[in-house]
């Protein structure tokens, strides 16, 4: 029984430092920089990567969790480039929230802000 318990902490152990490494997988950058302050709405929000993903999930929300509308021509296959087009968008602060999967499986997962004054 206690080398049951140790396999399962060594398992746990092993899995919290592959979320790490899945990180070390792809770098991100985006447009607008993470928690920047703008003075007027973008035309796009883009998310480029260091390794082709394919991204799951991306919602963007304003500062009273409403959802904001937007499109893109990405859809589910691998890309290294993700833009979500915007319009209209007003001032206020943003979350974006987004889940990708890397070629070789690995889960990644994130989110930024912004803010139009």
């Amino acid at each position: 029984m206690k080398s049951l318990k140790t396999y399962a902490a060594v398992m746990l152990v092993a899995n919290l430092l592959m979320s790490q490494v899945a990180w070390a997988h792809s770098s991100m950058t985006t447009v607008p920089k993470n928690e920047a302050v703008l003075t007027t709405a973008p035309e796009f929000i883009e998310m480029k990567f260091g390794k082709m993903v394919r991204v799951l999930k991306f919602s963007i929300v304003d500062a009273d969790e409403n959802k904001i509308e937007f499109t893109t021509e990405s859809g589910k296959k691998f890309i290294d480039i993700y833009e979500a087009k915007l319009s209209n968008l007003a001032k206020g602060e943003y979350t974006i929230t987004w889940r990708a999967m890397g070629k070789d499986g690995h889960p990644m997962k994130d989110k930024f802000s912004f803010a139009v004054k």
